[in-house]
């Protein structure tokens, strides 16, 4: 089966950035995070978690968020205040993929009562 999922989270976004006090680009790469964390979580068993660890060799440093099957989510830019330029395209576009820069990508999931260590991959 096929399933369908969308948000807005026009706000969950301002409020981390605000918190943070994060440059523009790294306000994009955080609120990115942040909701793939929440759709990847979304529909989980209670309790379980959905980590994202994104480790670039860019600017930004290691962007870390994790999302629980209730909507809950949180996370981090090590670097809150890096930033690049724009990417040279008509219209100028922010470039995400340059502020966190080449490396890995791990997902963790954790269930308390399912997992006797979480899931890494």
């Amino acid at each position: 089966s096929v399933s369908v999922r969308a948000i807005i989270a026009t706000d969950m976004v301002n409020v981390a950035a605000s918190l943070q006090k994060t440059s523009p680009t790294a306000t994009a790469a955080l609120g990115r995070a942040l909701m793939g964390a929440v759709l990847l979580a979304d529909g989980k068993k209670d309790g379980e978690t959905v980590q994202l660890e994104f480790r670039g060799d860019g600017p930004a440093g290691p962007v870390i968020v994790v999302g629980d099957s209730s909507g809950k989510v949180r996370g981090y830019v090590t670097r809150p205040q890096a930033d690049v330029p724009l990417r040279t395209v008509s219209p100028p576009k922010l470039d995400v993929g340059s502020l966190i820069g080449q490396g890995e990508l791990y997902v963790i999931r954790y269930h308390p009562e399912d997992y006797f260590e979480p899931y890494r991959g």
